[in-house]
């Protein structure tokens, strides 16, 4: 197992630990709320692959669509992903019967494990920058670049730790997602 398989496995798993910790603190660690956070991780994977493979490589999905769940084949657009989790969380939310707010615990826990996984992405070399002759510039795919990836995990983590901060200021629930 390399550094960036295990790095972006652990942006998952802080992602998890991040929600679990923030619904706890809000009395909303339920059995209900498990389902909902599995539904959005769910959804989230399943629509960060359909969203790569089927823009950028529809011809091999269609060939061989079990490629879709290699990790290594990259697939985890951010868009997809937080659309998808999204529609899925509403409609696990719609068929648990749960009308509460939910999105301050996902406002927390998608830029924390966004943050940690994008450091693997930089040691898989996916998702990497366009070439650059900037002091700080990383040889990746035979060309020297922009650290694309540090720089967004940087930006996550920033994004992190302004909402951490701001999480008990918000007028009600669910601004901070809004936010």
């Amino acid at each position: 197992m390399t550094p960036g398989t295990v790095l972006t496995a652990a942006g998952y798993v802080v992602g998890l630990l991040v929600f679990y910790l923030a619904a706890r603190q809000r009395r909303l660690a339920t059995e209900g709320m498990r389902h909902v956070a599995l539904a959005g991780l769910c959804g989230g994977v399943l629509g960060a692959k359909v969203t790569e493979w089927g823009l950028g490589h529809w011809q091999t999905l269609a060939s061989h669509p079990a490629g879709m769940l290699d990790p290594r084949l990259g697939g985890r657009t951010i868009i997809g992903g937080v659309l998808a989790g999204w529609l899925a969380v509403e409609i696990a939310k719609w068929r648990l019967g749960i009308r509460r707010s939910t999105g301050d615990l996902f406002a927390l826990a998608l830029p924390a494990g966004e943050a940690v996984g994008r450091i693997g992405c930089f040691f898989n070399g996916c998702c990497y920058g366009v070439p650059s002759h900037v002091a700080w510039a990383v040889y990746q795919h035979g060309a020297w670049r922009h650290p694309a990836q540090l720089y967004s995990a940087l930006v996550a983590a920033a994004i992190f730790g302004t909402l951490f901060a701001l999480r008990d200021r918000m007028p009600r629930e669910g601004d901070l997602f809004k936010l």
